[in-house]
């Protein structure tokens, strides 16, 4: 996962991300990704039936002038979904950036919000 119009942008491609059983990591940014714009982006994967494969969500930064809040947006089109959703402002197009390692196993934590890189085997 990772930005949010990157991801859509692959989609129907060899390059598309394999979403199953997967935690997905998702930010946007710039001033043209409106709240419409990104509720456009989310549902275009929900039709792709992501939603449906993954095990959880981590949202990172998402700021428009606007000042509408990335969850808010995120949490009304997955509402009908079961899978657990943590917020980290610190990855993303913005300052702090954390480094995430994609494809690393994790167990994310949404009640006590926390995410913990597990050892590999």
């Amino acid at each position: 996962g990772g930005n949010l119009n990157c991801l859509n942008k692959l989609a129907g491609t060899p390059y598309q991300t394999d979403f199953n059983d997967k935690i997905l990591l998702l930010e946007t940014y710039g001033d043209y990704h409106t709240p419409a714009a990104v509720e456009g982006e989310l549902s275009r994967l929900k039709q792709m039936g992501v939603f449906e494969q993954i095990k959880g969500l981590w949202l990172g930064y998402y700021q428009h002038e606007s000042r509408t809040a990335y969850a808010e947006i995120v949490i009304n089109t997955v509402k009908d979904y079961h899978f657990p959703i943590i917020q980290c402002d610190d990855f993303g197009h913005d300052t702090p950036s954390t480094v995430i390692p994609i494809g690393a196993r994790v167990e994310l934590d949404a009640d006590n919000k926390q995410v913990v890189i597990l050892p590999t085997v």
